[in-house]
């Protein structure tokens, strides 16, 4: 396994994580040492009471351009339980993202393709660079995009989803944000200053209202109505005994910026 830092990790803003896909001349393709890195980078940032918010992004002029190749080329001739294996690196990946708890915000700083697209679907937010290039293209290679779909059918709805998997296709940024996959499109140069600004607003609300709003949309997703509601009623008296609930009714009548201790 290599040791090479695959990640790099660090708090541009207060509270927030920036984690970054880092094998910039290989446009931050997913290899298995890469997955795990980010899959342990994820878990670190959820396990960290001073975080509130996390940024994923690319280093160099892509955010990821998928699989890597070269390792899915070897893996062909592989033995299907080792292959089975290294392969669920990237399904920890999307297991993780479906279930945390804090902001998740994509910063498209260049192409998303096949894995890459995956990435951004996945993600709470997503902001993209004007140059940006999007496409679920596994059946150019003869895959289908099978552990990425259930995130792209979440954020497009199955439909387009379809589409987007069944044509392979490639698109610009302006599309990905008319059909929702990205929220908003900015020039290259201020990507990093509006993904900043959402960021640092995700982080200044109380912890535990946000983690326990995104548990009650994750554990509520797909249920009747009637049920759903009765279990987000269930979550609010909950989130009624937290301090922070307290402190920032508090701080309204006092017209002060609540103080936030995550309680």
């Amino acid at each position: 396994m290599s040791s090479a830092r695959l990640i790099l990790v660090d708090e541009p803003w207060e509270h927030v994580r920036r984690i970054r896909l880092h094998r910039p001349d290989k446009r931050n393709a997913l290899s298995s040492e890469l997955l795990r890195q980010l899959a342990a980078a994820l878990e670190d940032a959820a396990g960290d009471d001073a975080v509130r918010a996390v940024v994923l992004t690319g280093s160099g002029s892509a955010f990821c351009a998928g699989a890597d190749i070269n390792e899915f080329r070897a893996s062909l001739h592989g033995r299907v339980p080792e292959v089975y294996e290294d392969g669920r690196a990237l399904v920890r990946v999307f297991q993780l993202a479906d279930a945390y708890e804090k902001p998740l915000v994509a910063a498209v700083n260049g192409a998303a393709l096949g894995g890459g697209v995956g990435l951004v679907a996945m993600c709470h937010f997503a902001y993209a660079a004007e140059s940006a290039v999007l496409g679920a293209t596994e059946l150019r290679i003869g895959m289908f995009p099978m552990v990425i779909f259930p995130a792209l059918a979440r954020a497009l709805g199955e439909r387009r989803a379809l589409e987007l998997s069944l044509t392979a296709r490639m698109f610009g940024a302006a599309e990905a944000e008319r059909i929702g996959l990205v929220q908003r499109v900015v020039p290259d140069e201020e990507l990093e200053a509006a993904v900043g600004e959402l960021a640092r607003t995700l982080a200044g609300w109380s912890p535990v209202a946000v983690r326990l709003g995104l548990r009650g949309v994750r554990t509520t997703r797909g249920l009747p109505a009637r049920d759903a509601y009765e279990q987000l009623h269930a979550l609010r008296q909950v989130l009624q005994q937290t301090e922070d609930l307290h402190e920032g009714t508090t701080a309204f009548f006092e017209k002060r910026t609540p103080k936030w201790t995550g309680r």
